[in-house]
């Protein structure tokens, strides 16, 4: 055998050598998933099966501990006010320990622990096995919440108060650690994961106050505690003095709704292209339809006109209402006459609509009485050819059409030219499109109602308040980057830098809390406090169970 062979073969020795050695991918799979590794090695899916069977051993025991806790919490109750009692003098020392709740708690675990030999209590000496005992205390707290809620009040406040106790361990701090964490996690988690209760409840709100912001929350428009209650303190603790951005885009969004667009802004190219959609369907309802209005809407046509010349002065008369009313008349009593076609009807729409937009209040009233006979004259129309599905289709583009009328006057005023529209600028826009005597007695549209609600609770706050006073806009800022920069300035030592560096963190400061405020956790809890506060008490079955 030759020097290149004996090479071959001392190669072929080391490969089948290096293949025993290498375990294969399916030898890796069985020891990661399924385990048995070699040499006593515990591999990372044996870790990971070990840490979830250490978290069951010890969740189920904190599951028991936890119902128990929740089951005896009258008679946890009635122990602390004999604690009470004993710490004021009204009962013996050593009472609570003799005449302790037999129902309380603690006593039921007692009866649980003897029962099952100590089962119930068993809680785990590793990592794993700690979070499964304290998850599985605050879990019975969190029944009848759904799976969010189990989340949100069982799991998290579990884990929070576990990780917490676990970083202050040994310390004077591990119980306030473990309670406040628990606690923080219940508040957040309710706002964040599970679903909030319908109706506002906010405190100091009146009756009525609530109905708005209910009504407002429905049209996606969501209004703080402070625009609810109309607390000027408040509102300026928010920085809700005028209506947040958000707060004027979520308008913007169901005013354009309104009018059968998907767009968040009034803007000329989606105002147009609404427009067009509206007159579309509005022409399709009365295709095939000629009109002879009826004698007592040719008589109420006339009423329109004769109210509209006493009211409007000369010089501001229109013509072509009175025009258009003669055309009603004539189509009414003249049996030559033609009747009225879908191109007239089209024709006094788009004038009707512009005069509904006039800055004269009689030209706008005597446009709204107009429409109306002529919406009633089609409706008949329609009624008499049984098109009663073309009625429906009609009423819905009406309304949309006498909300796209509004809605192009508030895109049209001064600071909208984004396409965002003022809640205040909307509700004028309105008044003046649909009728103030209609805005007066709540006859008119839905985005009329919605304009009205967010008209008063997205108000901005007057500059100069009752008494004359004038609002001082920026005197948080400028108070507290004095502070913080004469704070900075000390703790530096004199130095100029940790002034300006204090001065800066002063001046976010009020941004910040108002940012604090506004957030949906603090709303939330403003908003609804008893829901806040039975969030927070569904811990206390495992804050319980802990000790």
């Amino acid at each position: 055998m030759n020097e290149i062979e004996l090479l071959a073969l001392a190669a072929a020795a080391r490969k089948r050598q290096q293949g025993a050695q290498e375990p294969s991918r399916w030898d890796m799979v069985r020891r990661n998933v399924i385990g048995g590794s070699p040499e006593g090695q515990e591999t990372t899916g044996e870790r990971i099966g070990t840490a979830i069977n250490e978290f069951g051993q010890s969740f189920f025991p904190g599951v028991a501990r936890g119902a128990m806790e929740l089951a005896g919490l009258p008679g946890t109750i009635a122990d602390g006010m004999d604690w009470l009692g004993e710490r004021v003098g009204l009962m013996p020392e050593g009472a609570r320990d003799q005449f302790g709740n037999p129902l309380s708690g603690s006593s039921l675990r007692g009866y649980a622990d003897t029962a099952t030999g100590g089962a119930t209590e068993f809680r785990g000496d590793s990592t794993a096995a700690r979070y499964g005992a304290t998850i599985g205390e605050f879990a019975p707290g969190a029944v009848g919440a759904g799976p969010r809620g189990l989340l949100a009040y069982g799991v998290l406040p579990g884990a929070a108060s576990e990780a917490a106790g676990q970083a202050t361990e040994g310390t004077s701090m591990e119980m306030p650690a473990r309670v406040g964490a628990a606690l923080a996690t219940s508040l957040l988690g309710g706002p964040l994961i599970a679903p909030r209760p319908s109706g506002v409840r906010t405190p100091g709100a009146s009756a009525e106050q609530r109905a708005t912001a209910d009504a407002l929350r429905a049209q996606g428009i969501d209004p703080t505690a402070g625009q609810i209650t109309n607390s000027s303190i408040l509102r300026r603790m928010e920085g809700t003095v005028s209506p947040r951005p958000e707060q004027t885009a979520a308008v913007t969004r169901s005013a354009m709704r309104s009018i059968g667009s998907e767009a968040d802004r009034a803007t000329p190219a989606t105002l147009r292209a609404a427009r067009d959609q509206i007159t579309s369907a509005m022409d399709d309802a009365l295709q095939g339809v000629s009109i002879r209005p009826a004698p007592n809407l040719a008589q109420s046509a006339d009423d329109v006109v004769r109210q509209y010349l006493i009211d409007a002065p000369s010089a501001s008369v229109v013509p072509r209402v009175r025009a258009i009313a003669d055309e009603i008349v004539d189509a009414a009593t003249n049996p030559s006459a033609n009747p009225i076609d879908l191109s007239t009807l089209r024709t006094w729409r788009s004038a009707l609509g512009r005069m509904s937009q006039s800055n004269d209040e009689a030209t706008r009233t005597a446009a709204h009485g107009l429409r109306r006979v002529i919406d009633e004259a089609t409706d008949e129309a329609l009624r008499s050819a049984n098109r009663a599905d073309d009625i429906a289709r009609l009423a819905t583009s009406r309304e949309q059409y006498r909300n796209y009328l509004a809605v192009s006057d508030a895109s049209t005023r001064a600071g909208s030219e984004a396409g965002v529209l003022s809640p205040s600028q909307l509700n004028q826009a309105i008044i003046r499109t649909q009728g103030r005597d209609a805005y007066a007695v709540g006859r008119g549209t839905d985005l009329m109602e919605t304009s009205r609600n967010a008209g008063s609770m997205l108000r901005p706050m007057p500059t100069v308040e009752a008494g004359g006073v004038r609002g001082m806009r920026g005197l948080p800022e400028l108070s507290t980057t004095g502070l913080g920069a004469y704070g900075g300035y000390a703790l530096s030592g004199g130095n100029p830098a940790g002034a300006a560096i204090g001065g800066l963190l002063g001046y976010s400061l009020p941004t910040a809390g108002q940012s604090l405020m506004r957030s949906r956790l603090m709303q939330n809890v403003m908003n609804n406090p008893q829901f806040a506060a039975g969030n927070a008490a569904r811990t206390a079955p495992g804050l319980l169970a802990g000790n």
